[in-house]
């Protein structure tokens, strides 16, 4: 994923699925969006759609478990972040639906 953000020309992406470690899930939604303060293009579209996986998850593991921790984070960072718009799915452990807003 770092290497498509670091090529000036390549592709953007109507679609980026997160379904990988956990405690990788804001560098990878940082990746997408182009906010990885390396000068890393956007990779997903305007109109495009980052589909995050398991982001209910955090209910499931203990406080004590980092997976509860990391998973609050990056559901806390969606959240936070004025140029995204979000929708949780509520399927056995969440899909949250991210998107461009006019914020940017």
């Amino acid at each position: 994923m770092r290497a498509r953000a670091a090529d000036r020309i390549g592709s953007v992406y109507e679609i980026i699925f997160i379904d990988a470690d956990k405690k990788n899930y804001l560098h990878y939604f940082d990746l997408a969006m182009g906010n990885d303060n390396e000068g890393r293009r956007v990779l997903l579209a305007p109109d495009g759609v980052i589909s995050a996986d398991n982001t209910l998850s955090a209910l499931v593991y203990d406080e004590s478990e980092n997976q509860h921790g990391v998973v609050h984070q990056f559901n806390q960072h969606v959240k936070n972040d004025i140029g995204v718009e979000q929708v949780v799915l509520t399927m056995p452990e969440g899909v949250t639906m991210i998107s461009s807003c006019c914020n940017n």
